[in-house]
């Protein structure tokens, strides 16, 4: 592709670009600049765009991450979006995706601040990343499709973890379905439809129910131990169900460990051990009012 056809190209993406920044941010000023990062790869820097544009023989790879002025982590807008997750996967699988396509490596993230979850997801599945954004619809479509439920990632962590709230950190899980229920909607796809195993454990020592306890999601909790949850089983750290509910800290550098006393009595009168009070080095723990 010559020069300048490359050059023509972000003319008008940057054209483009101010467009969007006037119409939808109101900007008195719009600046946009055009940078060369190496080769024929470029980004546009400046109000209404953060784009990173790739010109190659094969087409055009575009990332991005618009302008946002009262954040310091910009995302892109999903507002004119018409078409849906659901439409997205059967299109893909009906043009020949591999439903039990492995992640060879974790996801990059526009946002600077996500990915922080506190599980590595190399080795994991489409099925494994719907579960992970509890949406039972999208798990029913790959299993019907092919995908094998019980494949976990390289660490051992496993579907019903995942929908369990494994790894699980605020505004790090994109869950895709906007029912309340939907945690407890895919476990139970999981384990009444599906048969997958409750007390697995992985390379950590997390269970489905460490998970569950560390979101403290009651209903999860209580129906994972009417299924057979067991409630002694600690992590590699020594750490019980009730313990992950009393402000451990699960992502050093991240959130701040939060202390859930009703789920701490709730899981000790279920039958866990009565937790540990958190350490020192566990980082500065705030009590919900």
């Amino acid at each position: 592709m010559t020069r300048r056809l490359i050059l023509a190209f972000l003319a008008v993406l940057l054209f483009s670009t101010v467009m969007r920044a006037q119409q939808n941010q109101n900007l008195n000023a719009v600046d946009v600049h055009v940078l060369p990062v190496q080769g024929n790869v470029y980004m546009l820097v400046g109000a209404g765009s953060n784009i990173a544009v790739q010109v190659g023989s094969d087409g055009v790879l575009i990332v991005d991450a618009e302008y946002a002025p009262h954040s310091w982590a910009p995302a892109a807008l999903t507002t004119n979006e018409h078409v849906t997750l659901i439409e997205v996967v059967r299109d893909l699988l009906d043009r020949g995706a591999d439903p039990n396509a492995k992640l060879v490596k974790k996801l990059w993230y526009r946002p600077t601040s996500h990915g922080r979850e506190w599980i590595r997801p190399e080795g994991s599945s489409p099925f494994w990343r719907a579960a992970m954004a509890a949406d039972p619809e999208a798990m029913r479509l790959l299993v019907q499709r092919g995908a094998n439920p019980r494949t976990p990632s390289d660490d051992g962590d496993t579907p019903v973890m995942m929908a369990a709230g494994v790894g699980w950190i605020p505004g790090n899980f994109s869950q895709t379905a906007p029912d309340p229920k939907a945690w407890l909607n895919a476990v139970k796809y999981c384990i009444e439809e599906l048969g997958l195993e409750i007390n697995t454990q992985d390379k950590l020592g997390y269970t489905a129910l460490h998970g569950a306890s560390w979101r403290a999601n009651h209903e999860v909790i209580q129906y994972l131990v009417e299924k057979g949850a067991r409630l002694d089983l600690a992590n590699k750290k020594n750490e019980y169900v009730s313990d992950m509910a009393n402000g451990v800290e699960v992502n050093p550098g991240g959130d701040l460990p939060l202390e859930k006393p009703e789920t701490v009595a709730l899981l000790v009168k279920l039958g866990a051990p009565v937790p540990k009070a958190p350490k020192a080095t566990d980082g500065v723990v705030k009590k919900q009012n």
